[in-house]
């Protein structure tokens, strides 16, 4: 992506909704290839593989942007990485500031779920219908 501030920017995730073109319900294999799913102009996920490697090699923010209700949120957290796929393609997160709660921090170190690959009795990839980092 073109640099902001001269720094660089990548799009991991990506998910627009008003367009259901992408089924985010995918099993794990999908989330964690290198060039992951979807669309990468449109709603996609780049992949567990690729996000480890990249965050493994730069030093990384994670700067997430939300609309809700028509109102655009910044959140920012000074430090990003996913650990291995040995080690569950774990989160990793750092100091938070933003215009909305710190949701994210709360799934900090957990390993990456999917419907296909639960490791808590929860069942949180299941009941939420997709992948991520879940601290239920």
């Amino acid at each position: 992506m073109e640099p902001d501030n001269n720094k660089a920017w990548l799009v991991i995730f990506y998910r627009d909704g008003t367009d259901d073109s992408v089924n985010y319900n995918q099993p794990y294999s999908q989330y964690k290839r290198y060039q992951g799913f979807g669309n990468i102009s449109g709603n996609h996920w780049i992949g567990l593989e690729f996000m480890h490697n990249y965050t493994q090699l730069y030093n990384t923010i994670l700067r997430i942007e939300l609309t809700a209700n028509k109102i655009k949120h910044i959140l920012m957290y000074d430090h990003f990485s996913i650990s291995s796929k040995e080690s569950g393609y774990r989160l990793n997160v750092g100091n938070y500031n933003g215009t909305l709660p710190n949701y994210l921090s709360h799934h900090n170190n957990n390993p990456f779920l999917t419907p296909d690959k639960e490791t808590n009795s929860y069942n949180c990839a299941t009941l939420h219908q997709g992948g991520w980092w879940y601290e239920c």
